[in-house]
């Protein structure tokens, strides 16, 4: 394995894209808008209800802002996340129980959905706490660590050949047939609105960084220079850009959005100007991030908001991990999933590439924001990839 100080050169790095079009100042959601700054913080209202709810920490990498030339790097870390270890139930969980209550007089309420694992899981969660039956459908290559997550909290799970897709058009295929309701978050024809109320919870961790950034270190939203994101479909990305943006009155972060060398969705769209759905293997290790086609419902923040597009290579992830793992870092033992760690490693990556960091305007003076979306999503890869066993508790 190579060592975790490889992270600190440009070799992750597989691709770029540089969005010289999208929009330099912020500009705050309209108020009818879905991700408006009200639409969040009512969906905020119902998550910090939810049983086990408290914000998760906000990290400074302190060895890496120094060994990457930036004056700060935050980490949010959701691997503590309702003993989830994930970010995904801040919108899975809240679109079935928003779903469920719409649906009160209706009998024998089945949800079901697509996933890699980590939207499965926050989908099973909801239905648990909704007393629902829930059926998710996966590809052959989702680990059976993933699996795992998702029947742990009483979800039928139903594995079918082929990639996400096959999964996606399986699950579709048996809510049309079942009269089964469908929570995914990626978008198709005629499908927005459940989309949109999952993006709408994930803004909650916009709310929670602007807090931890005045309460913990003096700081705004508007401090930050670079956010980077993972991408996949776009929904979590687009959904923390826009809620970053209410925050933002004259200026806003540059928002950098990584993907999978393989899975590259995004930068391929942003190229074309136009959502492009990728073709042949588009596998990946980084598994929540393994999709071939951007949400309808993010891709219009992404195009407009998104400076710049980076893709990466797989074989980053395992020394990301590691080094979080053992404090390399900073901020302490840190427990990181393969999705996880994209964010970190994109904007590692660009701070060591002499010509992309000049071309992102990465400095010593920059603060930049990343997010750690999962903990441990698979037991057996985390100690195949870090040498330890998950450290951070889950629950069933």
């Amino acid at each position: 394995m190579v060592g975790p100080m490889s992270l600190f050169s440009s070799d992750p790095l597989a691709g770029q894209f540089i969005n010289k079009a999208a929009r330099a100042a912020p500009e705050p959601l309209s108020p009818d808008h879905a991700l408006s700054e009200a639409a969040v913080k009512k969906a905020a209202k119902t998550i910090t209800g939810f049983p086990g709810y408290s914000p998760t920490p906000l990290r400074t990498l302190t060895t890496a802002a120094e060994k990457a030339g930036v004056a700060e790097i935050f980490y949010k870390d959701e691997s503590l996340r309702f003993g989830l270890k994930n970010f995904k139930a801040l919108g899975g969980a809240y679109a079935v129980l928003k779903l469920v209550e719409e649906k009160v007089d209706e009998k024998d309420i089945v949800i079901t959905s697509s996933t890699a694992g980590s939207h499965g899981r926050a989908i099973a969660w909801g239905a648990k706490m909704a007393g629902v039956d829930c059926v998710i459908f996966i590809a052959e290559g989702v680990s059976k660590g993933r699996e795992k997550g998702m029947t742990d909290l009483g979800a039928e799970v139903v594995r079918v050949p082929g990639h996400y897709e096959e999964s996606f058009l399986a699950a579709q295929k048996a809510a049309s047939e079942n009269g089964w309701h469908m929570v995914c978050d990626t978008t198709f024809e005629d499908y927005m609105e459940i989309p949109l109320t999952i993006m709408q919870g994930y803004g909650i961790l916009a709310l929670e960084i602007a807090d931890q950034l005045e309460k913990e270190h003096g700081q705004k939203v508007e401090d930050l220079s670079h956010v980077f994101l993972q991408a996949g479909c776009g929904g979590f990305a687009a959904a923390v850009m826009a809620a970053l943006m209410n925050k933002c009155d004259k200026k806003r972060p540059r928002f950098i959005l990584v993907e999978p060398e393989k899975a590259n969705c995004v930068l391929k769209s942003m190229e074309k100007g136009s959502p492009v759905f990728l073709k042949g293997d588009i596998s990946t290790l980084m598994g929540g991030l393994e999709v071939a086609e951007v949400s309808l419902a993010a891709w219009p923040i992404m195009q407009a908001y998104g400076d710049a597009v980076l893709a990466i290579n797989d074989q980053a992830v395992g020394p990301a991990m590691k080094a979080l793992s053992e404090g390399a870092l900073g901020g302490g033992e840190i427990e990181a999933g393969e999705s996880a760690v994209a964010g970190l490693i994109g904007a590692l990556a660009a701070s060591c590439d002499k010509e992309l960091r000049g071309a992102l305007g990465l400095n010593e003076n920059s603060k930049v924001l990343v997010i750690g979306t999962e903990g441990a999503a698979d037991p057996e890869i985390f100690e195949e990839l870090t040498g330890r066993k998950p450290f951070v508790g889950t629950r069933l």
